[in-house]
């Protein structure tokens, strides 16, 4: 996982998160000035608009932050007309109804996790419903792929530059929930090996990011333009395919990518998360000789639950992780600053 300070922009993004909450709920909180909160006649952004960003940025938060619980999951953020509820449309009309659509399905996801009631334990009961969580979630995938594909196909003609770098990301974005939906809602602890047989996910997405970046450049020598964002685009995809993948030449191939695309999204840097994930790979292949494949790399050097904490004022950042410092070794959790 990746954090910004505390006090940083992520601070920002929970506080809106919880406006945005109390503004949607029945009934606010007597407790809280009602002036605090209160939408003008004539508002800039129409407060249905602002739902779906905050919604977008409190599923961001939660990929970034570890252990941190969605906020903003009930049904009184769905949006029929943006294409943000459960019905998957048989043809998208446009890329925002397809991207909307593709966000809901981890929220509904999510809360079909809540419900389940992992509290207790682990027991056979829960390893049914999670499986029958994750299977529906992957038809619902295949279903939105379809659309999306059917939209792509009537439209070809009809995307601009920043169009198409859209749809990059919409397809990125697509391959990492499957991913998601088909390892991670599972639970439990993780066989990092698990990863190895995600070898062409990992290439996909490291390819649309390229795409994606293409579309970004300016200047005769087609120069990296700065670009912002408050949405996860590439950043927190290309992190995945470094610390997951552990093919040396692809997983390079996403740090050189993250230091070399000048991106903020949200409150991760390219540059800053790409120095990050090339140091987790100088960690793990660390006194493994030549490292040809993934296989080079044994379990027991690979890190699990990885986070991370920035902290950009004092060039620095916080890596807590767990791994076996030996073969055969205790896995333990361990702890660094890295400065640059």
């Amino acid at each position: 996982m990746l954090r910004g300070r505390p006090g940083s922009a992520l601070s920002h993004i929970n506080c809106g998160v919880k406006i945005i909450a109390e503004l949607s709920a029945d009934t606010v909180d007597p407790q809280i000035s009602k002036n605090s909160i209160e939408v003008s006649k004539r508002p800039f952004t129409p407060l249905t608009t602002l739902k779906l960003v905050f919604v977008r940025l409190d599923y961001q938060a939660s990929q970034i932050v570890l252990g941190r619980h969605r906020e903003l999951l009930s049904t009184s953020f769905d949006h029929k007309e943006r294409g943000y509820q459960a019905d998957i449309l048989y043809h998208f009309s446009s890329l925002d109804e397809a991207r909307n659509a593709l966000d809901y399905l981890p929220t509904a996801t999510m809360r079909a996790l809540q419900l389940s009631n992992q509290n207790d334990g682990p027991t056979p009961e829960l390893a049914v419903t999670l499986r029958l969580i994750r299977d529906f979630s992957s038809v619902k995938l295949r279903q939105w792929s379809q659309a999306f594909e059917l939209f792509l196909r009537h439209h070809a003609h009809d995307f601009d530059k920043v169009s198409q770098e859209s749809i990059h990301i919409t397809k990125l974005r697509r391959i990492l929930l499957g991913v998601f939906f088909d390892v991670q809602v599972l639970g439990g602890d993780l066989n990092e090996r698990i990863w190895d047989s995600y070898y062409v996910e990992f290439e996909t997405m490291v390819v649309h990011a390229t795409a994606a970046l293409k579309m970004s450049t300016c200047g005769s020598k087609g120069a990296p333009r700065p670009a912002f964002s408050l949405d996860t685009t590439i950043i927190l995809p290309l992190y995945f395919v470094a610390a997951k993948c552990r093919h040396p030449s692809l997983r390079r191939k996403s740090v050189l990518l993250l230091k070399s695309a000048s991106r903020q999204e949200g409150i991760l840097n390219s540059s800053l998360t790409g120095r990050i994930a090339e140091r987790l790979i100088e960690i793990e292949e660390e006194g493994l000789g030549e490292i040809s494949c993934a296989d080079n790399v044994p379990n027991w050097a690979r890190l699990s639950t990885v986070d991370v904490k920035f902290e950009p004022e004092g060039r620095r950042a916080f890596l807590e992780y767990i791994r076996c410092k030996t073969k055969g070794g205790k896995r333990n959790t361990v702890q660094e600053w890295l400065e640059w």
